[in-house]
């Protein structure tokens, strides 16, 4: 239910996605009954997801829905670059890439559809341009593509620092 609600938080509520990672590090320490490991190696040991990564994939696969048509958004919530002006907008290889609006405002560059528009814009092209829906899924639920989000800053890592 915790993990459910995540994605629909703003992502500059990292406190609340915090406290969930915590009660997460507890539950695996409780599970293994291992209290002196790291928590990155009580979640490898569960074979278990950092909770950042399970919101992170769930972004990706909303808008990969949104896309394909599959769900829903209001109008033009969602739009892609090549459907607008491409000059004002930053090109990162795919034809998928959508329209973030420019503001200065917290509130608007760190909204929920936003995030998940930037983590969208940043996948590799290869994967944004699967159709399936079930290798899309398979694909961004890899670490490859969490790790290479990570690196680029668009996505944190808030279990490296619980």
């Amino acid at each position: 239910m915790l993990i459910y609600a995540i994605v629909a938080w703003y992502p500059s509520q990292v406190v609340l996605q915090n406290t969930i990672e915590r009660v997460q590090k507890f539950a695996a320490k409780l599970c293994t009954n291992d209290f002196t490991s790291s928590y990155l190696a009580l979640l490898e040991k569960l074979q278990w997801k950092p909770v950042n990564q399970i919101a992170m994939e769930k972004r990706a696969l909303a808008m990969h829905n949104a896309i394909l048509g599959h769900r829903k958004l209001p109008d033009q919530a969602v739009m892609l670059c090549k459907d607008h002006n491409r000059r004002r907008t930053r090109r990162t290889g795919h034809e998928l890439e959508l329209i973030i609006p420019a503001s200065t405002l917290e509130v608007v560059t760190s909204s929920s559809l936003n995030t998940a528009k930037k983590i969208w814009n940043n996948l590799p092209a290869d994967v944004a341009m699967i159709s399936d829906p079930i290798r899309f899924k398979n694909t961004v639920k890899g670490h490859a593509v969490y790790n290479l989000l990570t690196n680029t800053k668009i996505v944190g890592r808030p279990e490296l620092r619980i």
